[in-house]
């Protein structure tokens, strides 16, 4: 089990929000920056008679378009939750520069423990790799009989796959039903802040200033010598 977990930021009202309410920012699938976020095949392979039952003017020459109808339906309907993303490292160049304004930004560490949501199972590890596909059939199944397990196994799967372009942020997951473009308070805090190597004192004063007298543990990233690598070291405060 990790420690902590961390969420790289930009230096702006959100986040001065964030640090100061101890709040989490909940996403919907369709606002992150993967335009294949939640992209799935699902293979049309429901009987004849089963679609018949579900859709009228069903026939042999129109029952795949009317499949399709239906399969649009419900993908509509396991698509409808919001999204927490952490990374398990602070150290990953490319997170510093997409995420936290080229270097200018801030890392926040939420600490892990079985007690809450990063460590008692909710918040899953993304999956890098093949691009996902389901049975239509099964899906089906799941959406109609409100069975609550399988239809968790399809959405999680939905929503934890990636290409492996994307393997180095080693993200993971919080998973929000019915919940998205909110701020949410989660039953886990701020242990730590890095501050990126480019981001001026004035502003580190600000985040400092905003947890004060919190238990928060200050670190900065700085250039390794002779490397492309990111280092972490203790803050000492100027």
């Amino acid at each position: 089990m990790h420690h902590e977990l961390y969420k790289y930021c930009a230096f702006s009202e959100n986040t001065l929000e964030i640090v100061s309410e101890e709040v989490i920012w909940v996403s919907e699938p369709d606002s992150l920056n993967d335009p294949f976020e939640c992209s799935f095949n699902i293979e049309a392979d429901m009987p004849l008679n089963e679609v018949i039952k579900r859709k009228e003017d069903v026939t042999k020459n129109n029952y795949i378009d009317m499949q399709i109808e239906l399969i649009e339906g419900i993908k509509s309907e396991f698509i409808s939750g919001g999204i927490f993303s952490l990374s398990e490292k602070r150290s990953t160049s490319l997170m510093w520069c997409h995420y936290a304004n080229s270097h200018k930004g801030l890392c926040i560490g939420y600490g892990v423990s079985k007690n809450n949501d990063l460590g008692n199972g909710t918040c899953k590890k993304v999956k890098y790799g093949k691009y996902p596909s389901f049975s239509f059939t099964q899906m089906f199944k799941a959406f109609e009989s409100a069975d609550d397990k399988l239809a968790r196994k399809i959405y999680e799967l939905m929503v934890l796959s990636k290409d492996l372009n994307w393997g180095y942020e080693k993200e993971w997951r919080l998973l929000y039903n019915k919940q998205s473009n909110t701020l949410i308070k989660p039953d886990f805090s701020i242990s730590s802040i890095t501050f990126g190597m480019c981001m001026p004192a004035s502003k580190r004063t600000i985040i400092k200033k905003l947890l004060e007298g919190k238990d928060i543990n200050y670190f900065e990233a700085y250039k390794k010598k002779n490397s492309y690598d990111v280092g972490i070291k203790k803050h000492i405060a100027q």
